[in-house]
Formats: structure tokens, sequence, C-alpha cells
């Protein structure tokens, strides 16, 4: 697996194999969630395809906030797409391919709930508790603690 830079990437690959997630209830590509949703992809296609030359990055297109995950290989990008279900689109220019998911938060829990837990790091793990769409009062009711 190896997992580039975007600028580095984009420019060793110019015609490379588009799968983007779009983030409904994310409009800044700074948060803490849109990051944590990065790190559970980038997980994800480490556990699909690990030898993937692969490269990811936060974006905003048309005024929503959107994860590009752009792969050298068509074969390993058709392999995160059809796992997220993506359909195939053409709005992106200068792909070879391209396809296009929602990712919401509950899509985003799902997935991480079912990566093992070793494929996401301590750092990985904490903001995806701190972007936990469940609020302090709901953990407090439930008898939790405000952080796990």
């Amino acid at each position: 697996m190896r997992r580039l830079p975007w600028s580095d990437f984009v420019r060793n690959h110019p015609r490379a194999h588009l799968v983007v997630a779009f983030l409904p209830e994310t409009g800044e590509i700074g948060t803490p969630q849109a990051r944590a949703k990065r790190d559970v992809l980038i997980s994800t296609i480490r556990q699909l395809v690990p030898l993937a030359v692969y490269a990811t990055t936060i974006v905003r297109a048309s005024g929503q906030a959107e994860i590009h995950c752009a792969f050298a290989d068509e074969a390993a990008a058709a392999v995160l797409a059809a796992t997220m279900k993506a359909k195939v689109v053409g709005r992106y220019t200068g792909y070879a391919s391209q396809r296009r998911f929602r990712f919401d938060d509950a899509a985003a829990w799902a997935l991480r709930g079912a990566l093992p837990p070793s494929a996401l790091g301590e750092s990985q793990r904490q903001r995806m508790r701190e972007s936990s769409p469940e609020t302090a009062t709901a953990r407090a009711k439930r008898g939790l603690p405000q952080s796990e």
C-alpha cells in the first residue's frame, strides 16, 4: 500500500480513478468530523486494497465538503466504489473514471464499526469519539462518561 500526498499523486497519475464521498452534514473542510471520516475511508482502503497506490484529500465542491480518493489502478477504485455503493458520475474533469457516494455520519459510524480494532490508530479513534453525533446529554442518560 502506498498512500501519497495529493499533489504528488495527481502529478504522477494525471488520469487517475476517482471515488468521491460527499459529506451532507459537513460544510467546512477543516473540521474534525471531515478528517475523522477521511481517516475511516483511509482505514477501509488499507483493509480492502492493501497494495493500492492512492491519495486522499478533503475539498469543497459546489459548496459541499467532499473526500476525494484517487487511485492509480481502476480495480482498486472499483473495490472501494462497490463497497460504498458509489454511482458512476461525470462531474469531475480529468479522471479516467469517477464514482460518488453519500457518506453521512451514520454511514461513517457503520463503516468504522465494521473495521477491526487494529485498523484504526489511536488518533483516528479519538477523532471519531470527538465527532460522535451522540450528545453529552444522551451519553449521561445512558450512564456513560463525557468521553470514553
